[in-house]
C-alpha cells in the first residue's frame, strides 16, 4: 500500500512539472507571436487560469492542455472547466479594475507528443451568462 501511495505521489509531482514545462513552451510560442504574458497561473477562489496575455489591447485568458494522444488533448477542455475559467476571469477583472474596459477572449492551446494547436476565441462567454 505504501509503495502504491509513493508511486501515485511521484506521478502527481511529475505531472505538475510536465504542466509547468508545457505552460512555459506555450508562453514562448505566444511571445514569438507578439503576445505579452501578464500573468501565469492566476488563481482565485473560483478557479485557475494558466496564462493571461495581451494580444495588442485584447486580454486573452488561455487554457493550456497536454495529453499523450492528440484526440484526448482536443477533447480535454470540458464545459465545467470553461465555466471555472470564465469565473476566474471575472475575478481577474475585479482585482485589475483598470483593465475592465478592454476587449477579451478565451484561447485554448493543445499539446500532445507530435501535435500542437492554438485555438483563438475557443469559446464564448455568453454560453455561461444567463
Amino acid at each position: 500500500v505504501e509503495v502504491k501511495k509513493q508511486k501515485m505521489k511521484l506521478k502527481k509531482i511529475s505531472n505538475y512539472f510536465l504542466g509547468l514545462g508545457v505552460e512555459f513552451l506555450a508562453s514562448l510560442f505566444l511571445r514569438i507571436k507578439g503576445y505579452q504574458i501578464i500573468c501565469r497561473r492566476f488563481r482565485s477562489h473560483n478557479g485557475e487560469i494558466d496564462l493571461i496575455a495581451l494580444d495588442g489591447l485584447t486580454i486573452v485568458f488561455i487554457e493550456v492542455k497536454y495529453r499523450s494522444q492528440k484526440e484526448s488533448a482536443l477533447e480535454s477542455l470540458s464545459q465545467t472547466q470553461q465555466r471555472r475559467i470564465f469565473r476566474a476571469s471575472q475575478d481577474f477583472f475585479i482585482m485589475c479594475a483598470h483593465m475592465r474596459n478592454r476587449t477579451y477572449r478565451y484561447d485554448f492551446l493543445v499539446f500532445s507528443q507530435f501535435y500542437f494547436q492554438h485555438f483563438r476565441n475557443a469559446w464564448q462567454i455568453d454560453e455561461f451568462v444567463t
